[in-house]
């Protein structure tokens, strides 16, 4: 191939667009190379004609042909090319940046103030602890051990929206970097398989440096949106060997299957599985990773978590879960969660259809802290000794006055709970006036001011029964419910008693019976 054409795999940058070469070559009808294109945005591609190629994400075509060329075509730069002209560069302008938080996917921007002035300070790059280049268009390392003699104190690096095209080109960088412990690669593309450097780089490439020696002090890791498949990850756990914290969000996994041949992991504490493909509790993960604790499953496709038998793996050692966002809506599943997770502490379950329930959804909290004797906190809000008994002694009415005796034993501790706090005293399934009443006593009614759907409508006066033992934070994503779409963020609802600010941010587990009492009236404003 020529030394000005790009190798199958070269990352490349197209007017701002990101992309992976996966052709070289003629087209029908036309003269001349093209290159195949998988762009990272699945809605960029339009064809899906004559396979010249295919693209790595499922049921997708984000794919198309552009000339050698091109316009804006850019293969990238090198790790101190980029590190050198944002730190030491005094005619870039910083004065003003836009920077993204985390595996927010864009959905979280910050403006950075005074950037310039901290950067004044860091011109000697050998000072540099934490490094920003994502989106700096890095595609390649510079020759070893030039990294290691400019800036070798490195612990934290963000390579997000990065152009390296493989797992030896990163290599090459962080065996450079003996320090680093906290790596980001968010909407990057990598492969396994060595990538030729692309023409722009103007080096001959090195030998890289074998991936078991090139991440030997890495802590964190965030892969999110990268496309890594569950194979790719196993297959670089053996080069992690320290790896306490792993993000795995947006990379539409199906399923966690462990190999025969998979060695346990010995650190990893944190898994984020956030937007994925899952239908079913990853119930291997125990074996891969014995001393996992906190795992994160939101917004997946899990909708039922059946019982866990006696000869399936276990994740005994998960004190902290988050189930939110998936279409979970029966109550077995909640009950369930005590087979696979024995030692549950804390446990994320917003925005759960659950919660939609037209018989239960508003006792979901209580239901959720009864049938769970382990949990210390629920969606964030601690659980205290007299919030467990509250939801156990209701659970128990709720239950004698709805459920058949011969049915109660079907649900999550009934059993166990008559034995702790004795049997309920209105044992009778069928609901009287007298006994709904009961039932009904603990509610408070108040009225909500919601938003008006239009500058000139007034508020709309909107009663709501709650429990005064519901948190502040719980209480707010109730009355978020209530607000037709496009629903705002939840931490952008202000809510007024008397004129008097609730102060969610730092009061958010307290109860709202701190504040409300019957007939109270909550006005909801909305920032912005």
């Amino acid at each position: 191939m020529s030394a000005s054409l790009p190798a199958v795999g070269t990352r490349l940058s197209l007017n701002a667009s990101l992309g992976t070469v996966r052709y070289v070559g003629p087209v029908d009808g036309t003269q001349g190379v093209w290159l195949g294109v998988e762009w990272d945005d699945p809605a960029r591609g339009k064809h899906d004609g004559k396979r010249y190629f295919t693209c790595i994400l499922p049921h997708a075509t984000p794919a198309s042909f552009i000339r050698p060329t091109a316009k804006g075509l850019s293969y990238g730069r090198s790790f101190l090319a980029a590190l050198a002209e944002k730190y030491i560069d005094a005619s870039a302008s910083h004065a003003k940046e836009v920077l993204t938080l985390g595996s927010s996917q864009g959905l979280i921007q910050v403006e950075a103030v005074g950037l310039d002035r901290v950067r004044s300070k860091l011109s000697d790059l050998s000072r540099l602890r934490e490094v920003s280049l994502d989106g700096e268009g890095i595609a390649w390392a510079d020759p070893a051990p030039t990294i290691l003699e400019t800036c070798p104190n490195i612990q934290g690096l963000d390579l997000s929206l990065s152009l390296l095209p493989s797992w030896p080109a990163l290599a090459s960088l962080t065996s450079q970097l003996p320090f680093l412990a906290r790596l980001a690669l968010n909407s990057s593309r990598l492969s396994l398989d060595p990538v030729s450097p692309p023409p722009s780089s103007h080096s001959p490439p090195g030998p890289a440096p074998p991936l078991d020696k090139a991440f030997p002090t890495l802590t964190e890791l965030q892969l999110n949106a990268t496309l890594t498949s569950w194979p790719t990850l196993l297959a670089l756990l053996p080069s992690l060997p320290r790896l306490h914290s792993l993000e795995l969000g947006y990379n539409h996994i199906p399923s966690l299957p462990s190999p025969p041949t998979t060695a346990p992991h010995p650190s990893l504490h944190l898994l984020n599985l956030d937007t994925n493909d899952l239908t079913a509790l990853p119930v291997e993960l125990g074996v891969i990773f014995p001393r996992l604790d906190r795992l994160v499953l939101a917004a997946n496709k899990i909708a039922s978590i059946q019982k866990r038998e006696k000869a399936q793996g276990g994740l005994e050692g998960i004190r902290h879960l988050s189930l939110s966002n998936n279409p979970i809506n029966d109550w077995p599943s909640i009950d369930n969660l005590t087979t696979w997770f024995p030692a549950l502490e804390g446990l994320a379950i917003r925005e759960i259809p659950l919660l939609d329930n037209p018989e239960t959804g508003a006792y979901t909290r209580q239901f959720a802290i009864a049938k769970i004797p382990t949990l210390t906190s629920l969606d964030g809000a601690p659980i205290t000794p007299k919030d467990r008994l509250d939801a156990e002694l209701f659970y128990l009415s709720y239950l004698s006055q709805h459920v058949p005796p011969a049915a109660r034993t079907a649900w999550g501790r009934w059993d166990e709970l008559v034995e702790k706090h004795g049997a309920p005293s209105a044992p009778t399934h069928k609901p009287t006036a007298a006994s709904h009443e009961t039932l009904s006593s603990k509610l408070i009614q108040i009225i909500l001011h919601l938003p008006p759907s239009s500058p000139s409508s007034p508020p709309t006066p909107t009663p709501l029964r709650i429990l005064p033992t519901m948190p502040l934070r719980t209480f707010r994503l109730r009355i978020l419910k209530l607000i037709p779409p496009p629903k705002p963020p939840a931490d952008q609802l202000r809510l007024y008693v008397r004129d008097a600010e609730l102060d969610v941010a730092s009061d958010g587990g307290k109860e709202v019976g701190w504040w409300l009492e019957e007939g109270a009236e909550v006005v909801v404003k909305i920032d912005g």
